[in-house]
């Protein structure tokens, strides 16, 4: 039989570099500003909600017209929208809106006459 070669003696840490800590199975504490419980997954069907235009004011969403007001709210998908509404005699109201998924977005209307001119 052979002898067994001496066991290599572990090289001391450089100083230089870092030594890594070994987990020990206790957890660190929280860092102040993380959430805790995460937020809980927002479902359900996004809508936009048209307010404050005269009754018969033509709506457009995303260049569909979806009615005339009064309106119900309007079901859309999550994202980025335009909303339009015109009247006759009145100025065309233009808006963007950023609906969230399974939230109501609200969109108040301003319709401002056209002045009559005199010639």
């Amino acid at each position: 039989m052979q002898p067994k070669p001496a066991a290599q003696p572990k090289p001391a840490a450089e100083p230089d570099k870092p030594t890594r800590a070994e987990p020990t199975g206790v957890a660190a504490p929280a860092v102040s500003g993380e959430p805790k419980d995460p937020e809980p997954a927002v479902t359900g069907p996004s809508f936009i909600q048209i307010s404050g235009a005269k009754a018969g004011a033509e709506i457009q969403i995303d260049m569909q017209v979806v009615g005339k007001t009064p309106l119900k709210a309007v079901q859309v998908p999550p994202g980025l929208h335009s909303v339009w509404a015109q009247m006759p005699g009145h100025e065309i109201f233009m808006t963007e809106i950023i609906v969230k998924k399974g939230q109501t977005s609200s969109v108040k209307v301003t319709l401002k006459p056209i002045p009559k001119m005199d010639l």
